[in-house]
């Protein structure tokens, strides 16, 4: 275990409480891994989606809060005593957003409460989303069932607006293979779907993350930890719906932030020397990828912030072949930031000709 997956772990131990009652199943096939913050006003469509599910296996819903302020926490303990059968409470004693320095985000809760998952399957749900088919589980459950090789599936999702109207072509991909390993989740898919349509089978699930996760806890570092154990098949049905409102985290942030988050992502791929030896080309391939596109972002400056920022990104974890993977990144920025000077210059040049003109017809 390393020194970050250990201090995760005491962050866990010291700041967290699960809530069981005894009437709650013992033997679930399948636990629902429902996250919620500040979801005070979508949470109970969240909950309601999840138990009107129609399975012939018992279900049970691990839901956490981390320190909610709008109600979301009072809400979620007021309707495990309604359901004390179904429902099991994952509470945190204080917002531990940003608590574990080295992280950009805080994996505590959700590290928590997929450790408190004792179903053979976990399903994903985000207290602002919710399903839209009873069926959903049953199928994802026999679909899983009859298919060995695959270690989770997703599905198809509608997207709607904070008011349940439907908003079209709202996510990065429409069309999508049967079956991704984990070079085309990298590669290809890239976490481009809805995270309340994916099913896991909790095998796949490790009791111990790797640090590239625990820094950037996120979905598309999920898949590549889900595929080291098969494949992430896809089902085409739409099952779920996934809500933008400007409440969201990831959905308020702007595509500058999106850009420097993916990068943030792919740098800690990098920089772990298990997944970087097995998958190099697929990780310097999304490095540059993902380069040009924050640089794209800053297309309308200099360049000089992202160039620096992403300096501080890529030696974030100091590991010794640092050096090493930064000679492209160089070699790549000058050449950037050589294109960047040329368009000044130009730029410069005519508008001195505008003013040399200006000054002669005056």
């Amino acid at each position: 275990m390393s020194e970050l997956a250990r201090r995760v772990q005491r962050c866990v131990e010291q700041h967290i409480s699960v809530v069981r009652c005894p009437e709650l199943c013992s033997e679930p096939v399948v636990s629902v891994a429902l996250m919620a913050f500040n979801h005070r006003c979508y949470i109970q469509q969240a909950l309601e989606s999840v138990l009107d599910q129609e399975t012939c296996f018992p279900v049970e819903v691990v839901i956490s809060d981390d320190c909610s302020t709008d109600g979301t926490r009072e809400f979620i303990l007021e309707y495990q005593k309604s359901c004390p059968d179904r429902l099991a409470v994952v509470l945190a004693d204080q917002n531990l957003w940003g608590t574990i320095p080295g992280m950009n985000s805080s994996p505590t809760c959700n590290v928590a409460v997929l450790g408190a998952c004792r179903g053979k399957y976990i399903a994903f749900l985000e207290g602002d989303d919710y399903w839209i088919d009873r069926q959903k589980l049953q199928r994802q459950v026999d679909y899983l069932e009859a298919t060995p090789s695959a270690a989770a599936c997703f599905h198809r999702s509608t997207c709607i607006d904070s008011d349940g109207k439907e908003i079209k072509n709202c996510f990065r991909k429409s069309g999508y293979q049967r079956s991704y390993t984990q070079s085309e989740c990298m590669t290809n898919l890239g976490s481009s779907y809805a995270t309340g349509s994916l099913m896991a089978r909790r095998a796949a699930i490790p009791g111990v993350f790797p640090d590239y996760f625990l820094r950037h806890c996120c979905d598309e570092l999920l898949d590549i930890v889900i595929t080291e154990n098969g494949s992430l098949d896809f089902l085409p049905d739409v099952m779920s719906a996934y809500r933008l409102h400007s409440g969201g985290a990831w959905q308020s942030a702007s595509a500058q932030q999106h850009a420097e988050a993916f990068l943030d992502r792919t740098a800690g791929l990098a920089n772990d020397h298990q997944i970087y030896h097995r998958r190099r080309d697929d990780v310097d391939a999304l490095l540059r990828n993902r380069w040009n596109r924050l640089w794209r972002n800053y297309s309308s400056s200099l360049g000089w912030l992202p160039f620096w920022r992403t300096i501080r990104i890529i030696m974030v974890a100091h590991q010794p072949a640092f050096p090493i993977r930064l000679q492209w990144l160089l070699a790549n920025e000058f050449q950037h930031l050589g294109q960047i000077v040329r368009k000044t210059l130009s730029r410069i040049k005519r508008i001195s000709g505008r003013l040399i003109r200006y000054q002669k017809n005056g």
